[in-house]
């Protein structure tokens, strides 16, 4: 189960997203080097959810109180986290130490909160077909859960509430976040917020803790005149129930949106050669299966559920819903593979989309991974077919780029999946060789495509898999950093501090120099809480997630031990040691040549998946 089954409760308004820029460029990192700035490069990394109610159409009793429940973050902690990877990697940003907390605003009743599972976006696409007033047209969606959860009073009085208590596990439940509409431009109002849409539905026992993992109906595109695709209809996620007498369907993220608050992108208004589809459509493919975009004829399409067309369908339910199967289709679904259609006004049927082959469908858990030298990082592989766990599934794997430098990252390939329909790849860390020392950034970033299928060339293949060309598993691996004995300010704290505070000024021109000795002796306390917090903690430090392990621990050694002496409280030496004289030497040497993570995205991106093309007035 996920949040896309029922019982389930969808919610809409905005989200604040204040993330960090400055440390977005490269170059910004190496010492007193001139500061290229971009948007928002006073941000602090918070994300907050903001004004965000039940949507009105979710089927809910009108007489139960959870119609008109709202969403927010917790209301006795700081707010979470929008936090990338590094600067070489900024397609997988993750949501940290976020708690939410649905609530009767009528009485300021708690129906249930919980903390949300540390996830990364995915299903990142160019959704919105005008972009003009806040300068972004892509929309992502969060996967995780919730657990440690709290149920409050105004649970008992909602019949809906109660029902999802009853049908969830573990303590947890699932959540799903569509994300869209950010704004760019800082004359808006709306500046740093944008649009979203959340779900939590029952989690079941053994489910992925971020990744939806059930069914997937494949991206429909079409040919642009520049020659690139177009998706007019991204991968539609599904799930049918045990007797196949209803489905659960997340469409609202699959369509595309005429502005920032969601509004549908009506077809006709994509050109000519959409003017003659009346409705689109998702039923059983046909068996023997016809080619991509050719004709079927009408008797031979078995519908299921239509796509909606109305402008607000999405700002009225979310995007996420659910529907009784006709008898006749009901069990064949269960084991065959669906399409998408497109109905013309002529009264022809074209096929634009099927599911996955062989109603495969797999994807990684919990793929972003950071590590120290010796630290070994597991990634789970879920595989379902036609819904339920694929045994005997083995997965191919390849570095995007052979790293430069010491190998820094050894990665064992999975066995095949089990009962469960799971798979572990094996990560160990060792030294990557400091690759990034002449811009003084910490370790490397290396990234894994997988797959069950292979290429002509041995490689990894995606096509017919549902999965995107950013499907991979990025994982930093850092730099060592040993921890000295007795670490002293000047030759083993102040060079990552100063780092620390020339990438993110928000701390030093509003609230204190972290990097300045007397600043941080003052505030001593204060900063061993923030620095000695869980990684997944809000309040933990940095808030960016990007200090070696070494690095943190060496900080608050340095916080701890007292020297005694009132006028240097802690060892503040001018002398360097052997040491730090030598970890200096290693991080601002020249080093190894650079591997351009950012070249190796282009060609990833150019050579991934390859999605089906309709080229508008062709006959199929």
């Amino acid at each position: 189960m996920s949040y896309i089954f029922e019982p389930r409760l969808s919610f809409g308004g905005r989200f604040l997203s204040d993330v960090s820029t400055r440390n977005n460029t490269d170059a910004n990192y190496k010492e007193g080097a001139a500061q290229s700035d971009l948007w928002n490069v006073l941000g602090g990394a918070s994300v907050e959810l903001l004004n965000c109610r039940a949507v009105p159409d979710q089927g809910i009793a009108p007489d139960d109180p959870a119609a008109k429940f709202v969403i927010t973050g917790a209301v006795d902690q700081t707010s979470g986290k929008m936090v990338d990877l590094d600067p070489d990697w900024q397609v997988s940003s993750q949501l940290w130490g976020m708690r939410l907390r649905v609530s009767d605003p009528a009485t300021g009743e708690l129906a249930v909160e919980g903390n949300l599972a540390v996830c990364a976006f995915r299903d990142l696409w160019r959704r919105q077909t005008d972009q003009a007033a806040n300068g972004q047209a892509s929309g992502a969606r969060f996967v995780s859960t919730l657990s440690d959860l709290s149920w409050g009073p105004a649970t008992a009085r909602s019949a809906r509430l109660t029902a999802l208590r009853q049908q969830t596990s573990e303590d947890k439940l699932s959540v799903g976040i569509h994300t869209f509409g950010y704004f760019y431009v800082d004359t808006s109002p709306r500046y740093r917020t944008g649009t979203v849409f959340a779900h939590i539905g029952p989690y079941q026992t053994g489910e992925p803790q971020t990744a939806l993992v059930h069914r997937r109906l494949q991206t429909f595109a079409v040919q642009t005149s520049g020659g690139q695709p177009f998706a007019v209809v991204s991968d539609i996620d599904f799930a049918l129930e045990a007797d196949g007498g209803r489905g659960h369907f997340d469409i609202g993220h699959a369509l595309l949106v005429s502005d920032v608050d969601g509004t549908l992108t009506q077809l006709a208004s994509l050109g000519p050669g959409f003017a003659p589809i009346k409705a689109l459509s998702i039923g059983l493919l046909p068996n023997p299966a016809p080619p991509l975009f050719s004709v079927v004829p009408p008797a031979n399409v078995q519908t299921i559920v239509d796509l909606p067309a109305q402008p607000d369908w999405y700002i009225r339910t979310g995007g996420v819903v659910s529907v009784d199967l006709p008898p006749p289709v009901a069990a064949a679904a269960l084991t065959r593979r669906l399409a998408l259609f497109g109905r013309f006004n002529s009264g022809e049927v074209r096929l634009f989309a099927a599911e996955t082959a062989d109603g495969l469908f797999f994807r990684s858990d919990d793929f972003v991974q950071r590590l120290d030298p010796g630290d070994l990082g597991n990634v789970t592989i879920a595989a379902r077919r036609f819904g339920v766990p694929a045994e005997g599934v083995t997965f191919h794997l390849l570095e995007v780029a052979q790293a430069q430098g010491a190998p820094g990252i050894a990665i064992t390939a999975p066995a095949p999946t089990d009962a469960k329909g799971e798979a572990t790849v094996r990560l160990t860390a060792s030294d990557p060789g400091h690759p990034r020392a002449a811009n003084q950034i910490d370790g490397q970033v290396f990234a894994f495509m997988y797959s069950n299928k292979l290429d002509d060339s041995g490689a990894p293949d995606l096509t017919d898999t549902g999965l995107g060309n950013l499907d991979l598993i990025p994982v930093h691996v850092r730099d060592p950093f040993p921890v000295p004995a007795s670490p002293v300010f000047e030759t083993d704290v102040h060079p990552f501090m100063a780092q620390f505070a020339q990438l993110y000024p928000i701390m030093s021109e509003h609230l204190f120099d972290i990097s300045d000795y007397n600043a941080l002796a003052a505030r001593r306390r204060p900063m061993l809480l923030a620095f000695s917090r869980r990684i997944e903690d809000p309040n933990y430090m940095p808030v960016t997630r990007d200090l070696s392990r070494g690095k943190i621990e060496t900080l608050v050694k340095w916080l701890s031990a007292e020297t005694g002496d009132p006028a240097q409280p802690l060892r503040r030496s001018s002398v360097l040691s052997a040491q730090a004289d030598a970890s200096r030497a290693v991080n601002n040497g020249a080093g190894p040549p650079v591997r351009d993570m950012k070249s190796v995205m282009a060609t990833v991106l150019a050579r991934g998946r390859q999605i089906p093309l309709m080229r508008l007035g062709e006959e199929g």
